[in-house]
């Protein structure tokens, strides 16, 4: 997959195009607890999955859309938002198809 076919207008597109290719690997090959930082761990393995079970271009689609909705990828000037408030994977997935921040 050419990661860089995947054309997206916002701000958001530019930051989540920058981790596809981490979250593509994680999503292909798993988190062996080496190449994966402590920090965000639980949101890169989300990430991860839900590119494995529905694709990086939904996944681009379900940020955009919910960006729109007020959701940030990440807030001004940091490397954390929304997506890194929830404690589980399967919440941040949630959160990612739905819209709804849940953390």
């Amino acid at each position: 997959m050419n990661i860089y076919a995947l054309r997206r207008p916002s701000v958001l597109a530019f930051q989540a195009r920058n981790d596809l290719a981490d979250l593509i690997r994680i999503a292909n090959n798993g988190d062996d607890g080496h190449t994966t930082p402590a920090f965000g761990a639980t949101e890169l393995r989300a990430f991860g999955g839900f590119i494995k079970q529905y694709g990086a271009e939904f996944l681009l689609e379900c940020l955009e859309k919910n960006e729109r909705n007020g959701m940030m990828y990440h807030y001004p000037g940091t490397l954390t938002g929304d997506y890194d408030m929830p404690n589980t994977e399967d919440e941040i997935i949630d959160m990612i198809l739905t819209g709804i921040k849940n953390g």
